[in-house]
This record gives C-alpha cells, structure tokens and sequence, in this order.
C-alpha cells in the first residue's frame, strides 16, 4: 500500500502517484520508491477529480473548485508551483469523462456549463469548440493527440467512435453488446487504450427468482 487514495494517476515516470484524499480533500504525492509522501500546495481550492501528468512528469493537470464555486481545470508544477486556471467553469456532472490532458501536454478538454466540448490551449491561444456531442462519453485521447474515442448506447449497443477533433469526420471502431443478456440491465460504460487496439467494458447484470407458494389460507 502507497497511501491513501480515492481516485489516483500514476505518473509516465512511475516515480509517483498523483492522489486524489478526502478528509482532508486534498492532493497527495505518493511516491512508488523509498520517499515521503507530499501535499500539493492547492491554496482555497478544496474538492479535486481526475488527476493526470504531463508527459515530462513533473506537473499535473486536475479539475478542482474552490468551496461553493464552479469546477475549472487546473495545471501545477511538482516544484513549488501553485494551481493554474486553464479552463473557465466547466460541465462536471458527477465525475469527470476522462483525463482532459492530451498526450502531447498541450491541450486539456472539458465541457462548458451548456456541455459543449471545448480544447483549451496549455500556451493560452484561443480555445476552439470541437464535435463532440452532449450526450457523447469521451473513453480517451487518440495518440495522436488529434483524435479522440468516444462511447453511446444506442438501445443494449454500446457504440465506439473515433473522431478528428479538427474536422468533426467519426468513424465507427467496435459495438458491444452483452454476451449475456438473462438479467442483464445493458452495459455500463467502456475504456479504451490510445490506439484503440484494447477495451475494456462492464456489465450489469440482476437476477432474482420466482417462488410458487401453496397452501395458503
């Protein structure tokens, strides 16, 4: 056991784990050697989700809100640095799609208070809204850093696309559907890998039995 932890990112280094605490909710550095354990300095924010890194191991990129405010997304450096604002406020219904950050560390994504989807520059250019639709759950960035996977359920299929985040042009990938539909109640949601060579997904299934009694009176 590292540490504690409710939602974790192992950084590309696989010298630490960014984790995500709760009393206190904070941001904690575990580190996967012989080390002691760090807490980010996250000055008035107090709930956090999604932790991920830059590909140079040595900031990280999370979604955070100060107390009674908005989520935004946040980027931070390891040393002494304090939270950054990338993005305005931000869709987070519940828990977070996916890590915002692309592979390349120069865009995170996230959903604006109507559930557009937009791309927000790391250099402070212009964000530019991409196709991506509300109802779509974005599984992950593309390698290219260009492309994303996203999922819906279209009746009891669960459906992958990859799209070209330029040009909004989708292409189907896979359909899953469950191998075993007695008491199933669908598919729940899917996770794929960069190339979109791997899945994984999840199922939910309830049974229950029927009981004949006699005799009564």
């Amino acid at each position: 056991m590292l540490g504690p932890g409710i939602i974790t990112a192992l950084s590309p280094d696989q010298k630490w784990v960014l984790a995500v605490t709760n009393s206190p909710n904070q941001l904690e550095l575990l580190p996967t050697g012989i080390g002691e354990p760090k807490t980010l300095e996250t000055a008035a924010l107090s709930d956090f989700t999604d932790p991920g890194w830059f590909p140079d191991s040595k900031r990280v990129v999370f979604a955070g809100r100060e107390s009674g405010k908005r989520w935004r997304i946040y980027a931070q450096d390891l040393v002494g640095g304090k939270p950054i604002p990338i993005s305005p406020e931000i869709n987070l219904p519940g828990a977070y799609d996916n890590n915002p950050l692309s592979p390349d560390g120069k865009f995170v994504w996230a959903r604006d208070l109507e559930k557009n989807a937009w791309l927000y520059p790391l250099d402070g250019s212009t964000p530019r809204q991409i196709p991506i639709k509300p109802a779509d759950v974005w599984l992950n960035w593309g390698a290219d850093s260009r492309s994303a996977y996203v999922s819906h359920i279209e009746g009891d299929v669960l459906r992958c696309y990859r799209i070209e985040l330029s040009s909004g042009d989708q292409r189907l990938v896979r359909e899953v559907v469950a191998p075993d539909r007695l008491g199933g109640t669908g598919t729940l949601g899917m996770k794929t890998t960069p190339n979109g060579d791997a899945y994984a997904y999840s199922h939910q299934t309830a049974l229950s039995q029927l009981y004949l009694v006699t005799g009564l009176k």
